[in-house]
């Protein structure tokens, strides 16, 4: 197989204008750039790749649009892509913008029972969670927000374990609370959160965008905090997954 990379290219001389997403790909023992920029079969140019998975034969990736690429665009956008020739085209399927009436960011999939949840950081307090079939048609959706203790989060990461559906993202209790790194069980047919499990709140002042992985039984969770320096320490926190899903708050 090949090895894709895409990296989100911004120009800090700028204000940080985004300069859309570039695209390596690994052969040979080499990285090879793909010429231009991440772009869809209608023109639509974009930034910010968050999330992707492979689902009914296709690949699927959710990436943001930007005022300040080719594409006219008065605003930034969430959009589902995919792809059925391995990533060389990519179709836009749904602005999820659009589709929650909400203005979205960091956003993360996952499939449940044939189901494709989507999990979104939003400009307000709230956070969305929507279920769509194969036709991008929405059957199923859910906010969370002050009545949770779930507020202001960043970069969600949703993943199916053990026929469960989990959710790691950064939090904020209130709007002025320090954040904290939450691991979240939801009911993939109600979407009501069942468990709430701390995985750090040492209180750093920036952080939290998690990625996971299993060892075993060791749930380890690669993030980034900064402390007391000006540069974020990357940090592996390990966990045994049996006993931490026992405890919930």
């Amino acid at each position: 197989g090949t090895i894709r990379c895409y990296l989100d290219i911004q120009d800090y001389r700028n204000s940080k204008v985004r300069a859309g997403t570039i695209v390596y790909e690994y052969r040979d023992g080499t990285f090879e750039r793909i010429p231009g920029i991440l772009t869809d079969t209608d023109g639509k140019q974009y930034g910010y790749v968050f999330d992707g998975l492979e689902w009914k034969g296709q690949y699927y990736m959710l990436a943001m649009t930007f005022p300040e690429l080719e594409y006219p665009n008065s605003r930034k956008t969430v959009e589902i892509l995919s792809s059925a020739d391995n990533g060389s085209t990519w179709t836009d399927r749904v602005c999820l913008d659009s589709l929650l009436d909400a203005p979205l960011n960091e956003s993360t999939l996952a499939v449940w029972n044939d189901k494709l949840y989507v999990l979104c950081r939003s400009y307000r307090k709230e956070t969305y969670l929507a279920v769509l079939d194969s036709s991008m048609t929405m059957v199923n959706s859910a906010v969370y927000g002050e009545p949770e203790n779930i507020l202001n989060i960043g970069r969600p990461k949703l993943f199916v374990k053990d026929g469960s559906l989990y959710g790691i993202l950064r939090n904020h209790r209130t709007a002025d609370s320090p954040m904290e790194l939450l691991l979240v069980k939801i009911h993939p047919e109600t979407l009501a959160l069942e468990q709430t499990i701390f995985l750090d709140d040492t209180q750093p002042k920036d952080g939290y965008y998690a990625e996971h992985y299993f060892d075993g039984d060791t749930f380890c969770v690669v993030t980034y905090k900064m402390t007391d320096t000006e540069k974020p320490d990357l940090v592996l926190l390990t966990f045994d997954w049996n006993e931490l899903v026992k405890s919930c708050v």
